[in-house]
C-alpha cells in the first residue's frame, strides 16, 4: 500500500482554525495519488456532530464543508462509536478521516476505529488497513448441481 497520510490537529476556535485550512489547501496542491488526513479537526460538519451542548451554527462548519467540497474530499467511514470528545455531559464528532478521491478509488474499504477514551476525554482513532481491494468484483455464483447433492 502506498499513500501520502497526515495527521491533524486544529485549534479551538473557528478563526485560530482558518491556518488548518490554508495549510491543508496547499498540501492539497503537492499531493500524488491517495491521500488520507485524519485526527483532531476540532470542527463539525453537521447538526449531528453534537449532543447536549450550543447549538452548531454554520460559521462552525463553512470552512470545513468547504475545504472537502473544493477538493474532492470525503470522509471515511467510522466504527464503533457516534462522538470522538466528551465530558460527560457535551459529546461530539470532531476527530474523523477524510480521504481523496484516490484514496476512495484504491481503498475503498478501509475504516475509521474509534477507539474506547478509557481515561481522556478524546477518543483515539486508528485506521483500519486491510490491503489493496480488487477492483474487479467478481459476481457469487451457486451451482446448482451442490444443492441438489445428497
Amino acid at each position: 500500500m502506498k499513500f501520502s497520510f497526515t495527521t491533524i490537529y486544529g485549534l479551538h476556535t473557528v478563526g485560530d482554525r482558518k491556518s488548518l485550512w490554508h495549510e491543508l489547501r496547499q498540501l492539497h496542491t503537492v499531493q500524488h495519488g491517495p491521500w488520507v488526513a485524519m485526527r483532531d479537526f476540532n470542527a463539525v460538519l453537521t447538526e449531528e456532530d453534537r449532543i447536549n451542548g450550543a447549538p452548531i451554527h454554520e460559521n462552525e462548519t463553512v470552512d470545513f464543508k468547504e475545504f472537502i467540497q473544493d477538493y474532492n474530499m470525503a470522509e471515511l467511514r467510522s466504527v464503533w462509536a457516534q462522538f470522538t470528545w466528551s465530558n460527560n455531559t457535551v459529546s461530539t464528532r470532531i476527530y474523523r478521516g477524510v480521504g481523496n478521491a484516490e484514496w476512495m478509488l484504491d481503498y475503498p474499504l478501509q475504516d475509521i476505529v474509534i477507539m474506547a477514551p478509557y481515561f481522556s476525554h478524546h477518543a483515539p482513532l486508528a485506521i483500519q488497513l486491510m490491503g489493496q481491494q480488487n477492483k474487479s468484483y467478481r459476481p457469487f455464483r451457486v451451482f446448482n448441481f451442490i444443492a441438489e447433492h445428497a
